[in-house]
């Protein structure tokens, strides 16, 4: 009877771990190299700086913002699910009255670049996977590429470490909308480092070819598989009491 109520006991508090409420939260991306933004969605933390590279936030959103580098004119909006996994979706700040209404937008043949860093934090559970995807518009005809890659690596003392993999997507010149999505499998871990880099490209002067959003998704383990998990460590928790009264 014992056994029965503490392994009913370890399910619940699985069950209650897991079937939390969703949860947003909407920041400003950094305005300075200097600067460190942070979101904070349930039990996830993301802390987000610009990069070092010389086009970090795009050329003309640099010269519209009026600062070097300047990636406020975009927000990241961050949302955890029932099952604990973390959605951030990267897109315009309504704030900004800026022309050009998406993250990065070609008027002519140039290059733009949206260049940050991320460290990625789950308190209570481990990252298992990451999944990438991009929406934007590239006319057919042009010679637009709309691009979004990135870089993880473990955490050490804050710093990037050992690589776990890289990802990325592309929206080229076909009039499509949306990427395919891309998803990387990590060796679980607490905590991650995301270099991620967001281009369009285009060699001709074709207008309308634009990313409109990036969304990354962070992945932790099934419910139910840690629920199991605590449900054997009980039992075999049993067992052994059992083995020493004997």
């Amino acid at each position: 009877m014992a056994r029965k109520l503490i392994a009913g006991a370890v399910f619940g508090l699985g069950l209650m771990m897991s079937a939390g409420s969703q949860a947003q939260t909407t920041v400003v991306l950094p305005s300075t190299a200097t600067q460190v933004v942070t979101l904070t969605v349930g039990l996830w933390t993301v802390q987000f700086n610009n990069s070092t590279g010389a086009n970090a936030c795009g050329l003309t959103l640099t010269s519209v913002g009026g600062s070097t580098p300047d990636c406020s004119w975009e927000e990241a909006v961050g949302t955890v699910d029932s099952k604990g996994d973390l959605t951030v979706v990267f897109q315009p700040n309504p704030a900004h009255a800026t022309p050009l209404g998406s993250l990065l937008s070609l008027a002519s043949s140039s290059l733009q670049d949206l260049s940050l860093f991320e460290v990625v934090t789950n308190s209570g559970r481990l990252i298992t996977s990451t999944g990438l995807t991009e929406t934007g518009v590239a006319p057919n005809g042009s010679t637009a590429i709309l691009s979004a890659s990135e870089t993880v690596k473990t955490v050490v003392s804050g710093f990037p470490g050992s690589a776990l993999g890289a990802e990325g997507v592309q929206v080229a010149d076909t009039g499509s909308t949306n990427s395919p999505s891309a998803l990387l499998d990590i060796a679980p871990t607490a905590s991650i480092f995301v270099t991620k880099d967001i281009k369009a490209t285009n060699s001709v002067d074709t207008a309308g070819a634009t990313v409109a959003t990036v969304t990354q998704v962070f992945n932790v383990p099934e419910p139910a598989s840690l629920s199991f998990l605590a449900i054997g460590f009980a039992g075999l928790a049993g067992l052994r009491r059992r083995r020493s009264r004997g």
